[in-house]
């Protein structure tokens, strides 16, 4: 009787034990068949990053040459806007295009509104001719502005003073580098304001540079004049103010020579 037990006992056990190994066998194929199914080989990722960067790529060039055609696009349009643009004094400088027809729009408004270019142009003298000329004060303003350039601003220094019109363009440009040379750290920044400085001969700025020296000399008192401080004296009065050279003091001192 045990024996038959023990017999019907082992067999139940290989059973069992034939029905779990049946049994994971099939649920492994089934989880191969599942991964087969669901993953993703390395190739086709790197395909799908490819296609995905190719394609970004296409959108990214396709938005630049759209906005650069837009671009070049307006820029077109606005060039034919200002070349069919007309010229008028509601405009002023933005009616115009070259620099030369800019610096002759400024000469005009700082012409207009100048008391002495005024005057000069009711005058009855000879002069006049040349300020109620028109086509002759711009050819003379674009002269001047070829040889000074944006150094100096035309305009305005012709402006303070119009007699530089009745000058040749040459005759100024030889004077303005004269007073460089000869008055400390005089530029083209300070013409406008010093303007009237051009209508001195060479020879004359000469005798009103030394006049300041004497005036500066006759300051010592007592004997025993310093003529190099004397000199660094009169220089640093030149640097404040060219305009020295014109005051009243100066003059008599030349006449006085």
């Amino acid at each position: 009787v045990t024996l038959k037990r023990d017999k019907g006992f082992h067999i139940f056990i290989i059973l069992k034990l034939i029905l779990f190994i049946s049994s994971s066998s099939i649920s492994s194929s089934v989880m191969m068949m599942m991964m087969r199914t669901t993953t993703i080989s390395p190739v086709s990722i790197r395909s799908s990053f490819s296609h995905r960067r190719r394609s970004r790529r296409r959108s990214l060039a396709s938005s630049s040459s759209a906005a650069s055609s837009s671009a070049s696009y307006h820029q077109q349009q606005q060039q034919k806007r200002l070349i069919q643009r007309v010229k008028s004094a509601g405009d002023g400088i933005d009616g115009v295009i070259s620099d030369d027809d800019k610096i002759i729009v400024r000469f005009w408004h700082h012409f207009g509104s100048s008391k002495k270019c005024a005057e000069k142009r009711s005058s009855s003298n000879e002069s006049s001719h040349l300020f109620r000329n028109p086509t002759l004060l711009e050819a003379k303003v674009r002269r001047l502005h070829a040889f000074l350039g944006y150094n100096v601003d035309i305009p305005m220094t012709v402006s303070n003073v119009p007699e530089i019109l009745e000058l040749d363009a040459e005759l100024v440009c030889k004077r303005l580098m004269f007073l460089f040379k000869v008055i400390p750290e005089f530029n083209g920044s300070k013409v406008s304001k010093h303007a009237s400085l051009l209508t001195l001969e060479k020879e004359e700025v000469e005798r009103r540079v030394r006049a300041v020296v004497q005036l500066e000399e006759k300051k010592w008192v007592g004997g025993g004049v310093d003529v190099e401080y004397a000199k660094e004296c009169a220089k640093e009065r030149m640097v404040r103010n060219p305009s020295v050279l014109l005051l009243d003091s100066v003059t008599a001192q030349c006449n006085a020579e």
